[in-house]
């Protein structure tokens, strides 16, 4: 019995479209489906992507999924994690992608709620991952915000002072009687001071004291100051507040003009200065208003 393989094998059949889009639900086949190669970042077999957060939020997770094409024209879905400290300080992922392009990404939120200001991320090609590695390019950079999320291509490179920051209002600690308070500025971070509120209640020592505030570099090596333009004698009450406004008395609040941009990097002290403070004097109530950036 003789066959004619000539005949067999014009009957075989081509898989149809319906058949080969039988795969995995995280790839497909660009081939298979006559598609244009994507124009963007050409990955090679040592090609790792570089995830860096640098957070202040509490519960945070970044979830950075992605898609990547192989060279038999395979798409691939791919995803990490990173749970970032609140520390301000780098949390990183390196993971590899291998040879093929890099079709897109997409940057997210879980968990908390980040505002502008408050979540950097930024994300880069590295080629390599031992001590030889390289940064071969910077794919994205720019604040993670609920609701909005980051995507490449699309999010610009951005550096962290650009834009608005994060307007952030905190109470701090009153002092031991007869001290001034002081705040460090949290590493990694930059403070443009809008305003300062404190209360101070000053003993029966007679003594006129000056109010005022001031940034150091934590030394008591001054950087300025601003004082109130009245004193405050022995046994009274007063509150003080600095902002950017003129002047005035209302009340019980004396309003003191603070005109200009007044920034602070990481490790300067906000503080108050009260001079001949008595022992028995009280500083309370203190409250700040700074719009922040993360400073890397």
């Amino acid at each position: 019995m003789s066959v004619n393989w000539r005949n067999r094998r014009k009957a075989k059949k081509r898989p149809t479209t319906e058949q080969s889009l039988r795969r995995p639900q995280n790839s497909f086949s660009v081939r298979d489906q006559s598609l244009e190669p994507p124009r963007g970042v050409w990955l090679l077999s040592d090609s790792f992507l570089h995830v860096e957060v640098y957070n202040s939020v509490a519960s945070l997770a970044v979830r950075v999924t992605g898609l990547n094409m192989k060279r038999n024209g395979e798409i691939v879905q791919f995803q990490t994690i990173v749970t970032p400290t609140t520390d301000r300080l780098e949390s990183n992922v390196t993971f590899p992608l291998g040879e093929g392009y890099l079709v897109q990404l997409v940057v997210e939120n879980v968990g908390a709620n980040p505002k502008r200001g408050q979540t950097f991320v930024r994300i880069s090609h590295q080629q390599g991952n031992a001590t030889a590695s390289f940064l071969n390019r910077i794919i994205l950079a720019d604040y993670l915000e609920n609701g909005i999320g980051l995507t490449w291509p699309g999010s610009n490179i951005n550096s962290p002072f650009a834009g608005r920051g994060l307007i952030n209002s905190f109470t701090i600690a009153n002092p031991a009687v007869g001290l001034n308070w002081f705040q460090t500025v949290p590493a990694n971070t930059l403070w443009r001071l809008i305003s300062v509120y404190h209360t101070l209640v000053t003993s029966a020592v007679i003594n006129s004291r000056s109010i005022g505030i001031g940034v150091d570099d934590g030394a008591a090596n001054f950087y300025w100051q601003s004082y109130a333009t009245t004193t405050q004698a022995a046994s009274t009450t007063q509150s003080y507040t600095w902002q950017n406004q003129l002047g005035n008395v209302y009340g019980f609040v004396i309003v003191h003009a603070m005109f200009g941009d007044h920034t602070l990097n990481a490790g300067m002290r906000l503080r108050s200065n009260v001079t001949l403070l008595d022992g028995g004097d009280q500083l309370s109530a203190i409250r700040v208003v700074v719009e922040e950036w993360m400073s890397l």
